[in-house]
């Protein structure tokens, strides 16, 4: 018998998607957003969660899917994963959380090559539920080295201000 494991389903525009809620740490309305110069567009900004700077990305800016909501609308999953073995959070907002499901392992199936819209590094495969296509992302993959060297000098120094205040 094949593991299940569940996934925090997501709509961005039209598209429903799925992150392993092993990788999620928390849905929220959005809020205000704290603006961090010299970053891609898709970097929306920072907030404080739990104490630290939690950097903020747009996913509909990142995958460009049109924007179907008010700009400041939707909603932010904290996700959590690893780059060089360090555990790295960042904040995805998206258009609305649908509901968790279950998957078993041998349900994703193998994420076309040809004619997809998405770039295959995001992707970890997809699942059909009730004739709809679930896009399954890997978390791991959504931001490139270089992204995350960016949030990352560009959050170090607004730590580095709020302390010195």
């Amino acid at each position: 018998m094949a593991k299940k494991s569940s996934y925090i389903l997501f709509k961005l525009g039209n598209d429903t998607f799925a992150i392993d809620v092993l990788n999620v740490i928390q849905t929220l309305e959005t809020e205000d957003l704290t603006p961090l110069p010299k970053t891609p567009e898709f970097v929306k900004g920072i907030m404080i969660f739990r104490g630290n700077i939690l950097p903020v990305i747009d996913l509909r800016l990142k995958f460009n899917i049109k924007n179907t909501q008010e700009l400041n609308k939707g909603f932010i999953i904290v996700t959590k994963f690893f780059n060089n073995e360090k555990e790295q959070e960042i904040g995805l907002i998206v258009d609305s959380v649908l509901e968790v499901s279950d998957f078993d392992a041998y349900d994703i199936g193998t994420y076309p090559e040809i004619g997809s819209k998405y770039n295959l590094e995001f992707i970890n495969g997809f699942v059909k539920q009730d004739d709809e296509i679930i896009t399954v992302l890997n978390i791991e993959n959504i931001l490139s080295s270089a992204e995350i060297e960016i949030l990352k000098k560009s959050t170090e120094k607004i730590e580095f201000d709020i302390e010195n205040e």
